[in-house]
C-alpha cells in the first residue's frame, strides 16, 4: 500500500468525526433556536377528517395555561390562568381555498390556488362556512375562542413565540414580512408542539371573541368573550379578535399573545380562519 493510500485511510476517521460534530452542533443550534422543532417533526399527533372535503383536525388535550403577557401590550393584561376541562380539535391548517369552495361553492380569495388559505372572508363569512360545514357533516364545528387559540398556539410553551424567545425562529415556523411577499400554501413551515401549522403568519385568523381593551372579566374556562367594553356605543356590534399575524406582519408583531381586531363585516386579503370543535368534557 502506497504512502498516499495510507494517508487517505488515516484521514477518513478524522473526516467522519468532524462531520458528526458538525451535524450535532447543527442539531443543537436548531433545538435552541426552535425548542419544539423535534417534537413537531417526530411526534405522531392524533388527527382526523369528518369527510373527504373537510379540514384535517388535530386533537388538543385538556389542561391549563397562563394567558396573556404581563410585560407587553395593555390588552394582553392581566395575565391569567385559563383551564380547559375538555378536549377539542382544531384545523391542522388554516381553511384552504379548496375546502372553502367544496363547502361554499365559490371562491372569494384574491390569491388563487387550492392549497392557499382562503382570504377576503369576514368574520360573518367564517360563521357561514361553519354553519354549512355543520350541515354537511352533522357535527358542531365553530371558530376557536381566543383562549383556545392561544392555548393551541403555545402548545405548552411560555416563550414569546411558540418556537422560542427570539423572533428569528419565526423563519422556520411561519411566513412573514421578511420572508414572503404574498400568501403561501398551508403547511410548508414546521408545526408547533401540538402539530398545528401556520400559527405565526400567512394569514390572520378570526376567532369567536369580542375584543376588549384588557382581560379583566374574561372567561377562564376556555369559552369566548361575547361582550365588550371597547364599544363607544353599546348598541353597536363588537369588534372581533384576530390572531397570528400574516405575510404583511413583521415577526416581532407575531408574538403568541399578540392581539388584533376588526369589524365582523370587514374583509382583507391577509385574513382567514381555522375551525374547531369540542370533543369531550373531562369527568
Amino acid at each position: 500500500m502506497s504512502r498516499l493510500e495510507m494517508s487517505r485511510l488515516k484521514g477518513k476517521p478524522f473526516a467522519i468525526g468532524a462531520t458528526i460534530i458538525i451535524v450535532l452542533l447543527a442539531l443543537v443550534y436548531v433545538y435552541r433556536l426552535v425548542p419544539g422543532y423535534f417534537h413537531a417533526v417526530f411526534y405522531d399527533h392524533e388527527t382526523f377528517r369528518d369527510c373527504s372535503d373537510c379540514p384535517e383536525m388535530v386533537v388538543i388535550p385538556s389542561g391549563n395555561f397562563m394567558m396573556g403577557n404581563s410585560n407587553r401590550a395593555p390588552d394582553e393584561k392581566p395575565r391569567h390562568l385559563v383551564t380547559f376541562d375538555y378536549t377539542f380539535a382544531v384545523g391542522k391548517f388554516e381553511v384552504t381555498q379548496a375546502e372553502w369552495r367544496a363547502i361554499m361553492g365559490n371562491g372569494p380569495s384574491r390569491f388563487r390556488r387550492d392549497d392557499l388559505p382562503v382570504e377576503r372572508v369576514s368574520w360573518i363569512d367564517a360563521q357561514d362556512f361553519v354553519e354549512a360545514l355543520n350541515v354537511k357533516t352533522n357535527e358542531k364545528y365553530r371558530l376557536l375562542s381566543e383562549a383556545e387559540w392561544e392555548y393551541m398556539a403555545r402548545a405548552g410553551t411560555t416563550t414569546d413565540w411558540s418556537c422560542g424567545d427570539q423572533d428569528t425562529c419565526v423563519n422556520l415556523a411561519g411566513w412573514h414580512l421578511g420572508n414572503s411577499y404574498s400568501n403561501n400554501p398551508v403547511g410548508q413551515k414546521i408545526a408547533n408542539g401540538f402539530g398545528v401549522h401556520d400559527i405565526h403568519g400567512n394569514v390572520w385568523e378570526w376567532v369567536e371573541d369580542c375584543y376588549d381593551f384588557t382581560y379583566d372579566g374574561a372567561p377562564v374556562n376556555g369559552s369566548a368573550r361575547q361582550t365588550s367594553n371597547a364599544r363607544t356605543d353599546p348598541n353597536e356590534p363588537c369588534e372581533r379578535v384576530m390572531r397570528g399575524g400574516s405575510t404583511f406582519t413583521a415577526p416581532w408583531r407575531m408574538r403568541t399573545a399578540r392581539r388584533f381586531r376588526n369589524l365582523a363585516e370587514n374583509k382583507f386579503l391577509n385574513v382567514g380562519f381555522r375551525v374547531a370543535k369540542t370533543l369531550n368534557v373531562a369527568d
